[in-house]
Order: C-alpha cells, then structure tokens, then sequence
C-alpha cells in the first residue's frame, strides 16, 4: 500500500493510494485557486466558481444530480480555501463508474441562467457573512493566521 504518482500528458500529476481493506473510495481534485491568487476586485470569484460547477451539473441533469447521488450512496462536495479549491466524490466501491461520470461533469461548460446565477451568488453572499461574523472562534483563528492577506 503505497502512495503512488503518474503524470499525464499536460503534466498534471495524479496521486492514488489503494487500500485493499476499505470497501469504499474518495475521489478528489485539487485547484490552484482561492483568495492568495485573486484581486481586490476578484476577490470570492474561486468560492463562486466552486459553487457555480456543482450547481451546473444539477442543472445539467434537469435537477436530478442529488436523487442520484442519494440512490447511489454517494457524496459529491466542494471547498474553498485560501490557496486551492477542493472537489471530492465518495463512496462504495461498487458505484465508482458512476461516481467517475459524474465527476468528470465538473469540466462541463457552465450553462446556467441569469437565475440560477443570482441565486448562486446570493448564497455565497450569505455564507461571506456568517464568516465574517467576528465571535466564532473559526473567525478569529483566520484572522490571526491569515493576517494581512487577501
């Protein structure tokens, strides 16, 4: 069981790690994007983004990504942070293909309306203000780690 590393052609590297004794796998990918790398004036487009590619394959399959994913046990979910943004599939090994299908739709075209977009962006809106709420102790370690950043 070791960690092992294939570059593909476009020099991206892939890291997998087998466990024979886990009946169920993670999938993840990795961005390099958040806060450090944007603007002033950019600044929350990765967080949005992360949003918007979920949303879109929902929208891509007339609503019927999260049926799926609860029919199939899976977990499908996105985060974002200062310096990459994470999107990550899980569950048991015996619906991988399905998982891997519907993983692969987050390099889909975006496709959203003006609406959905709005929404989208009122959600985020909402999430920037429950972090900025200056009481949390999660607020208060970030402030303190990320001082004087972006």
């Amino acid at each position: 069981m070791k960690e092992q590393c294939v570059i593909t052609e476009s020099g991206i590297p892939v890291y997998s790690y087998v466990n024979p004794y886990l009946h169920s796998f993670c999938l993840c990918l990795y961005v390099k994007a958040g806060a450090i790398y944007e603007s002033e004036s950019e600044n929350g487009i990765t967080h949005f983004f992360e949003h918007l590619a979920i949303r879109n394959i929902d929208c891509a399959m007339n609503g019927g990504l999260y049926p799926l994913l609860d029919r199939l046990g899976l977990s499908l979910g996105g985060a974002t942070y200062k310096e990459f943004v994470q999107f990550s599939i899980s569950g048991a090994q015996a619906h991988w293909q399905e998982a891997v299908e519907l993983f692969c739709r987050l390099f889909d075209p975006i496709c959203l309306s003006e609406r959905e977009i709005a929404i989208e962006r009122k959600r985020i809106k909402a999430e920037i203000r429950e972090c900025d709420n200056p009481v949390t102790i999660a607020r208060k370690t970030e402030v303190k780690v990320w001082k004087e950043t972006s």
